[in-house]
C-alpha cells in the first residue's frame, strides 16, 4: 500500500499541501486523503481555488482506489470517461477538504468503475463539493523484445526481425518452433 501512497502524491503533490499524513486510509478499494488545495491568483489580485483542481486530486484519489485492487495492472491502467460534477460551491482559501476514492471490479462489471467525493466541513455540517465517476481503460503493455532475436535492415528502410537466425526446415526438428519473421515498416 505504500506504493500507492506514493503514486497518490506525486499526481496530486504539485496541486495540494498532500503529503504521506494527509492520507487517511488505504484500503482494498478505498483510498482517504484530506489535503489543501493550491490556490491562484487571478490577474485582479482575487485569489480563489480552481475547481480543476478538486476534479484533478479526487480523480488522482479514485485511481489509487483502483491501484490497491489490481497493483500488477496499474502500470497499464489509463483513467478514461472522467465526468465531474460539481454543486458550485468551492473551499475557501486554506480550507481542508476530504477526498474518498473508491474504485468496484469484477462481477458484472465490465470495466473498472471509479468513484469520488469530495467536501468540506463546515460548522459541524458536511458540504459537498464535486462527485466524480471514471473508468478504466487497459493500455497495450509493451512486447518485450529476446535478447537472441535478430533484426536485419534492408536498403529500402524496412525491418526484418526473426526469432532465430535463418534455418532451413531440414535444420530444425519436428518439435522446435520454426523461425518467425515479420515485416516492419
Amino acid at each position: 500500500m505504500e506504493n500507492v501512497a506514493e503514486t497518490l502524491l506525486e499526481t496530486i503533490g504539485s496541486v495540494s499541501d498532500a503529503t504521506m499524513s494527509s492520507i487517511q486510509r488505504v484500503e482494498e478499494g478505498t483510498v482517504v486523503v484530506q489535503c489543501r488545495p493550491n490556490s491562484i491568483k487571478t490577474v485582479y489580485g482575487e485569489e480563489w481555488v480552481p475547481v480543476p483542481v478538486i476534479d484533478l486530486v479526487g480523480h488522482a484519489v479514485s485511481k489509487s482506489a483502483y491501484h490497491t485492487l489490481e497493483t500488477d495492472k496499474f502500470p497499464w491502467a489509463l483513467q478514461t470517461n472522467t465526468i465531474t460534477r460539481t454543486p458550485k460551491i468551492s473551499p475557501q482559501i486554506g480550507e481542508e477538504v476530504t477526498f474518498v476514492g473508491v474504485a468496484k471490479v469484477g462481477g458484472e462489471i465490465l470495466d473498472p468503475i471509479l468513484q469520488f467525493e469530495a467536501w468540506v466541513v463546515r460548522s459541524d455540517e458536511r458540504i459537498l463539493l464535486a462527485t466524480g465517476t471514471s473508468s478504466i481503460f487497459m493500455q497495450r503493455a509493451e512486447i518485450p523484445v529476446a535478447p537472441d532475436d535478430v533484426v536485419i535492415v534492408k536498403e529500402d528502410a524496412a525491418l526484418l526481425v526473426a526469432d532465430e537466425p535463418s534455418a532451413t526446415a531440414s535444420e530444425t526438428s519436428s518439435e522446435a518452433p520454426q523461425p518467425k519473421k515479420t515485416r516492419i515498416s
